[in-house]
């Protein structure tokens, strides 16, 4: 440094720093030191701490860790998550085609082949695949199938809707999931399985059963799309099962005997379903087929249930029984009109459900030329009202006589209700923006404007 005497020429002196590029250099040294003292406090980090931080990105960002020091090279290989989503591939410009289905195939073998880790906590496959790769798939599953995976997803349909041509058939690797010598619970490859979700993929009913004679921890099973199963009994004393999933699925006879099921949801799938014990069961779904005369089969438990689903799509699945549901806190009710619809019937539904909370009904009606004024409201008035029910949505109203009808017939038996939420949409057509009140049909205005005056309590909203 130098000392100068200052523009006044006056005795006090000034003192001048070092030069710029001294200063510079003095400031990238430091950052420098901070950089590499932050690094090694991140790589000195414990294991389990270590897991922890590669868990909240994706498995491919986990991987490119590995370029950040010798420390992390192999850290991403001891994850217990792996997540083999198809949408970073849909995001980079990928379509279902042949070339993203090989990069993603040679994705997951690639991981598969570096995993490191004794086990695997969770294995989720989803993406667009069938029998083609077959090869490929049988080696996933021997790989998952030696680290005791806790929650299993091979999702062979993806975001693509295409069905299959030809079905990866699961029955292929039969020696891992249905081997007699594998009987042993101790040497079962799957004893630590509690959660199993397959879809759009071939299993026998037979190795279901077989798998849930021995997944004694297994709480949740998923079936969409599979075909193969034939007959599917869902029982075992060990059996744990809590939600029971079964959707448009090749199935000829489902039996049920869960003592400790909770939730079953059975879509659109022509079988004969039996339910035999199922004293836990409080919440059930059932769409299409799975819907048809189904009230009269439940009448046996009908009245644990607290909350109920109907999606319906027959002409002569009108309810000619209605079973005990005193504890349905909330029900939904979807009707697929085509024609001739005794929809009166249905109001019978709602009177038996006295604890009722919450009830959505939704109409739909497939032909436009059937002109839904043309269905009188015809309903003999009752003493029956709900004095629980405090929410009331109609999905698909049109302000038709019989919508009003029906709306009212609700309402009035109400005394507590707060919230009538009507959506002017069709209930089967994919989600769309509500359709505020200022754009909504003028019959629908002339209702709601009635309504303010005989309840002005009642908050009407449009969903």
């Amino acid at each position: 440094m130098t000392l100068t005497p200052n523009k006044r020429g006056k005795s006090e002196w000034v003192l001048v720093t070092s030069t710029l590029e001294e200063k510079k250099s003095s400031l990238e040294e430091g950052l420098l030191q901070n950089r590499v003292a932050m690094k090694d406090r991140i790589s000195g980090l414990p294991d389990d701490v270590i897991l922890i931080i590669l868990s909240h990105l994706e498995l491919k960002d986990a991987a490119r860790t590995s370029l950040l020091s010798k420390r992390w090279r192999y850290s991403w290989t001891y994850m217990p998550d792996l997540d083999f989503d198809a949408e970073n591939f849909l995001r980079q410009g990928f379509d279902n085609n042949a070339g993203a289905t090989s990069r993603y195939v040679k994705w997951v073998s690639a991981v598969v082949m570096a995993h490191r880790a004794p086990t695997v906590k969770k294995f989720r496959v989803f993406f667009h695949l069938d029998g083609t790769y077959a090869s490929h798939i049988d080696r996933w599953v021997d790989f998952f199938s030696r680290k005791g995976v806790n929650d299993l997803e091979l999702n062979f349909g993806g975001l693509c809707s295409k069905w299959h041509d030809k079905f990866y058939n699961l029955g292929t690797f039969g020696q891992t999931i249905h081997d007699p010598q594998a009987a042993c619970a101790a040497t079962f490859p799957f004893n630590n399985l509690m959660s199993l979700s397959l879809e759009m993929l071939s299993i026998s009913g037979a190795s279901l059963e077989f798998m849930l004679s021995k997944c004694s921890l297994l709480e949740r099973l998923s079936l969409n799309y599979c075909n193969g199963l034939g007959s599917l009994t869902v029982a075992g004393s060990p059996l744990k099962l809590k939600y029971l999933t079964i959707k448009f699925c090749e199935v000829d006879k489902v039996e049920v005997s869960a003592p400790n099921l909770v939730t079953v949801e059975f879509w659109d799938f022509d079988a004969d379903i039996i339910f035999k014990c199922v004293p836990s069961l409080v919440e059930a779904s059932f769409l299409g087929e799975c819907a048809n005369g189904m009230l009269e089969r439940i009448s046996c438990w009908s009245f644990q249930l607290e909350k109920l689903t109907m999606v319906i799509n027959e002409t002569d699945s009108t309810p000619t029984s209605i079973p005990s549901l005193v504890n349905v806190k909330e029900l939904m009710v979807t009707l697929d009109i085509e024609k001739g619809h005794n929809l009166h019937n249905w109001c019978h539904l709602i009177d038996a459900c006295l604890s009722l909370r919450e009830f959505k009904l939704g109409i739909s009606w497939v032909f436009p030329f059937f002109n839904r004024n043309t269905h009188e409201w015809r309903v003999k008035a009752t003493d029956c009202t709900h004095p629980c029910l405090e929410i009331f949505h109609f999905v698909g109203f049109t302000a038709s006589e019989f919508d009003i009808g029906f709306a009212s017939y609700v309402i009035e038996r109400a005394p507590l209700l707060k919230t009538l939420a009507l959506c002017l949409h069709d209930p089967l057509i994919s989600v769309r923006d509500p359709i505020p009140f200022s754009l909504a049909p003028s019959g629908v205005k002339h209702f709601v404007g009635e309504l303010a005056k005989s309840h002005p309590a009642l908050d009407v909203i449009f969903t």
